[in-house]
């Protein structure tokens, strides 16, 4: 899961996008922790995210648009969002070219490694 918070007691189901069916229906409970998760661009540093601003605001909109949608959006429209994404975090002040690279690079994997995980654990066999 590219979240984490109080709410992860309650993700018991067997598959990935049941535990991500879960987290839509808590989320409007549990939006700061789901909104703020810096998870999907592990392991850049949480503390850096949280104190841009501008960063932060990126990564809202990255976790409402992008991650709590897994497993709703088809692959098509999650790699359309990760370009959009891109776009934003080009924009992002206060972040060196390398920075960039590397939260993009992070969240990118992170995302192709979820989308997979949701394909194969829906495989009959």
């Amino acid at each position: 899961m590219l979240f984490d918070g109080p709410f992860i007691r309650y993700l018991d189901q067997d598959t990935l996008r049941e535990k991500y069916n879960t987290v839509r229906k808590v989320a409007w409970a549990y939006r700061y922790f789901i909104y703020d998760s810096s998870v999907c661009i592990f392991p850049f540093s949480r503390q850096r995210c949280l104190s841009n601003k501008s960063l932060k605001e990126w990564l809202n909109w990255v976790n409402r648009n992008i991650i709590l949608n897994l497993g709703l959006d088809s692959e098509s429209t999650t790699r359309v969002k990760l370009r959009i994404a891109a776009s934003m975090l080009n924009k992002v002040d206060n972040l060196t070219d390398i920075e960039n690279v590397q939260i993009f690079t992070n969240l990118k994997d992170n995302i192709n490694k979820e989308l997979s995980d949701i394909v194969l654990s829906e495989l009959p066999f």
